[in-house]
């Protein structure tokens, strides 16, 4: 009805005045155009309820897409930041003073070394106790130690617990990893030889041509070695660890706890700011930081937080003459744990039979203490965690007598070694004692009868000289007389030949 209306009234003020006669004409049109607008009106609202909510949702997808890729664009640049930075603090900074009071001046006693190379190619340099000068006989039915050391150290940081070892009846065998000193894999100068996988393939086949079965195993390591052993004595694929009896560990977690807390810990995270520095800096750059000022870098910051006179320098210089020709190779362990990541799976825990103990100082530079329990909580209840408080990382240098104490304490546990097996090695020492006393006084009368023999031999000699020295003056003696006698026949022929001549011609002139 109001339509009509509005039409005359929009008619009246354009002064048209056909539209406002005829109003029947009017009153239809708008009615017409009514029904256009409500039907137009349907089919847009039909079309729109019949498409899909397409764009919007697209245009939704895409924001959040864009917002996501622009997070972790921020998030990527800022780790390259943080990385450029550390590297440029890290590298760039000036070497650090090596503070020569913080060694001491003891002459380390090295046991020789030796060399096997494997099947595969690979070389392992090995310190055996049975190299050991005048060491007891190892006891029978006893299992072999395999000591395996962490970077940047070497298989001599075992030379006392050897000894120590080789003292109770025990055989142990210090082994250089891959990369270290000697010991090197096929291929050296591939990064990924230096895998998990690649290096605890190496030192398995090492130990099963050394130590044949069935001799048991007992795993003895320290930091990277651990790592390694982690592997040796858990990992599905390991051809050792059913030979494996138990298993000691000292300041090295179980790689999927250390994983785990690397990544959710910011004081782990921290604390291992050298190993992306290590592993993802290029051209060569940690080695040519570590080497300045003849590795003053590498030593104050491996060893420069140890009790003060827990290390030699000689030992340091020992170990500063293998990482000039080492450290390449050394470092290779960080590049292939960041760059070849593998994938490995674990024995369940309530499949374990191995028993092992952790050994944990406190006051760790590199780990945090919960490491331990979480590294515990991998492996079940067969793994004892025993913690020494206020050592640092270098707990069997700092606490020799103590980790001895537990390693033994520990051994005897799940062995049964009885009071009688130390018995009988005291009774092996005396018997060594009395068969070298023996041995001693056989070789002194040996001495004095070769003395007593010589010097007949030079009184025989010597009164022969003087025999030989008669007979010859003598000899010389009757020559000369003989001579003479020859002679003074001689001139009594000529004179009686003269007289005789003389004679003869006398009678001729009378």
């Amino acid at each position: 009805n109001k339509l009509p209306r509005r039409n005359e009234m929009a008619s009246k003020r354009g002064g048209n005045s056909k539209e406002s006669s005829g109003g029947s004409k009017d009153t239809k049109q708008p009615k017409q155009n009514q029904q256009q607008n409500q039907q137009q009106g349907k089919k847009n609202k039909s079309k729109k309820q019949d498409e899909p909510s397409n764009d919007k949702s697209q245009q939704r997808k895409r924001s959040v897409f864009a917002r996501f890729f622009l997070f972790l664009l921020r998030i990527v640049f800022s780790l390259v930041l943080i990385f450029v930075v550390a590297c440029a603090i890290f590298y760039l900074g000036p070497p650090p003073t090596l503070d020569a009071s913080k060694f001491n001046n003891d002459v380390p006693d090295y046991i020789p070394s030796q060399t096997l190379v494997l099947r595969s190619g690979a070389k392992i340099q090995y310190i055996d106790s049975l190299s050991i000068p005048n060491s007891p006989t190892t006891l029978p039915n006893t299992p072999t130690l395999i000591l395996i050391h962490g970077y940047p150290e070497s298989a001599i940081m075992w030379s006392s617990t050897q000894r120590y070892f080789s003292s109770l009846g025990y055989r142990s065998i210090a082994v250089n990893i891959p990369g270290t000193n000697l010991s090197a894999p096929a291929d050296p100068t591939s990064v990924k030889s230096y895998t998990a996988s690649s290096v605890t393939s190496i030192i398995a086949d090492f130990v099963n041509e050394k130590v044949p079965e069935p001799t048991p195993i007992v795993l003895v390591a320290h930091d990277w070695g651990g790592v390694y052993s982690w592997h040796l004595t858990y990992n599905t694929n390991s051809a050792l660890k059913h030979r494996i009896t138990h298993f000691i560990c000292m300041n090295a977690p179980h790689p999927v706890a250390f994983y785990k807390t690397l990544f959710s810990n910011l004081i782990q995270l921290f604390k291992s700011y050298y190993v992306f520095l290590y592993g993802l800096t290029p051209f060569h750059l940690p080695e040519a930081k570590m080497a300045r000022n003849n590795f003053a870098p590498l030593t104050v910051g491996a060893f420069g937080k140890a009790k003060t006179g827990t290390f030699s320098i000689h030992e340091i210089n020992d170990y500063v003459t293998m990482w000039k020709a080492n450290i390449t190779t050394m470092l290779n362990m960080y590049r292939a744990g960041l760059l070849h990541k593998e994938k490995a799976t674990w024995v369940p825990s309530e499949s374990i039979q191995t028993r092992g103990l952790l050994l944990w100082g406190t006051s760790d530079q590199a780990l945090i203490p919960s490491l331990a329990r979480l590294s515990q909580e991998q492996v079940g209840d067969t793994m004892q965690v025993q913690y020494l408080e206020g050592a640092s990382h270098w707990v069997l240098d700092e606490r020799t007598e103590e980790v001895h104490q537990a390693i033994i304490s520990f051994l005897n546990i799940q062995t049964g070694r009885q009071e009688s097996q130390q018995q009988v090695v005291t009774e092996q020492r005396e018997e060594k004692k009395e068969v070298k006393r023996k041995t001693a006084e056989e070789l002194e009368t040996e001495r004095l009868y070769n003395i007593e023999m010589e010097r007949r031999a030079a009184w025989i000699k010597k009164e022969k000289e003087a025999v030989d020295k008669l007979r010859y003056e003598k000899k010389k003696e009757n020559e000369k007389m003989a001579a003479q006698r020859l002679a003074a026949q001689i001139k009594k022929e000529k004179e009686e030949k003269k007289k005789a001549e003389e004679e003869e011609q006398r009678k001729q002139q009378e």
